[in-house]
């Protein structure tokens, strides 16, 4: 194989469900928001309709999308050549676990998810440990790189007690900000929600670093400006069906609920949630925990496409193993997940680990090592020697 074409997918079902974000004419209500904006208060008008008649597919039936529009465009036993990220990670490996192993092609996941924690609850708690010893060295790497960061000529120190601190102040009394097209309050999960999502990519910390010394001088415009929904008051809303996917997938492939007392799964399920923002990192709050809803809706939570089996083969099963990429230090798929997926699938499995790298996936900080056995395995079909490759990063956070 000389040349290879990727086709994004986009799971059947995922756009039966509209979120709506209502607008107030004449600016008389404040909008608040807590939590990214995709995930809104007046989303429940509508997630209501999305569990009691469920029309998203589970991950099993998205690999079964995927096995259709293979043979299709390639035949009956074609090989299903698969390169996936993140949730796409997942799906990678519910893909060889599903599929025959004589269909299974090349395929490469990065960002590793754990199958057998997400099958038991979609985001187990664990998934931000390694939130903290990034934004320590986003601290440290701003530190250093001078006229680069615009929080210099702050120490590291400085800037992480600088964060804690806005973080309280916005937390006890939210600033109403005038200066947008409607009136809305800085809180805290506004910040929190920034400075989480922003320590996904190296690359992005310049800019981060310019929000947040924006949010240390009190001016919130912009932040605001990139997080609130744009509003048409043509048609007072605005449709956004990314969070309803998310939902649809994730409680179609987690464990179900005790329906018996769902005010215990609740509370016990917000106590566990706040031990893990508390043993990892206090600074994001509950951005990463947003699509656990499941819990909250025992009763019509969907069980269709749900995938029952195992994971993890005998050596040998499939014919080439499958690349697993993972840096180092991931905000939301911590290497943790990427030696377990190893370890389950043995021999049919490479791993290559970015060392020194942080952000989610390994496009997130380059690295010329992993790029070219990235490319060497889908253009020419070569598989790594090593079980587990170390490669070095090639780009460093402000430029260095």
């Amino acid at each position: 194989m000389s040349l290879m074409s990727f086709l994004p997918l986009v799971p059947l079902g995922l756009f039966s469900a509209t979120l709506l974000l209502s607008y107030v004419p004449g600016g008389s209500a404040s909008l608040t928001s807590n939590l990214d904006t995709r995930a809104g208060n007046s989303s429940s008008i509508q997630l209501g309709s999305l569990f009691i008649n469920p029309g998203g597919p589970g991950t099993e039936a998205v690999v079964h999308d995927i096995d259709f529009m293979s043979k299709a465009f390639d035949g009956d036993d074609a090989p299903v050549n698969y390169f996936g990220t993140s949730y796409g990670s997942l799906l990678g490996q519910y893909l060889v676990q599903i599929l025959p192993p004589e269909r299974i092609g090349r395929v490469g996941i990065d960002g590793i998810l754990d199958p057998e924690q997400w099958s038991k609850e979609s985001t187990p708690l664990s998934q931000t440990r390694e939130v903290g010893p990034i934004l320590q060295h986003f601290a440290d790497t701003c530190a250093s790189a001078g006229s680069a960061c615009a929080l210099a000529p702050l120490s590291s120190t400085r800037i992480l007690a600088q964060i804690n601190r806005t973080l309280d102040s916005l937390y006890a009394a939210p600033p109403r900000v005038t200066t947008l097209v409607y009136p809305a309050y800085m809180d805290a999960g506004i910040l929190r929600s920034v400075l989480f999502n922003g320590l996904y990519n190296t690359q992005d910390w310049p800019v981060l670093a310019e929000l947040l010394a924006e949010a240390f001088a009190g001016n919130y415009t912009r932040i605001l400006r990139g997080r609130l929904p744009a509003v048409d008051p043509a048609d007072g809303a605005r449709p956004d069906t990314s969070l309803a996917a998310e939902l649809a997938i994730a409680c179609n492939d987690a464990a179900p609920v005790s329906a018996s007392d769902p005010a215990t799964v609740a509370r016990q399920k917000a106590e566990q949630i706040a031990q893990a923002l508390e043993q990892n990192s206090p600074q994001v709050g509950e951005s990463p925990f947003a699509v656990d809803l499941c819990a909250y809706l025992p009763e019509v939570q969907p069980s269709r496409s749900r995938y029952g089996g195992a994971f993890g083969f005998a050596n040998g099963t499939l014919h080439t193993p499958i690349l697993i990429l993972s840096q180092t230090y991931d905000p939301v798929t911590p290497f943790s997940n990427a030696l377990s997926s190893l370890e389950r699938l043995g021999s049919n499995a490479r791993l290559i680990q970015q060392a020194g790298g942080y952000g989610h996936t390994v496009l997130a900080q380059l690295s010329d090592c992993a790029a070219g056995l990235l490319q060497a395995y889908f253009v020419d079909g070569a598989v790594p020697e090593s079980s587990h490759t170390v490669c070095q990063v090639d780009e460093q956070p402000f430029g260095a």
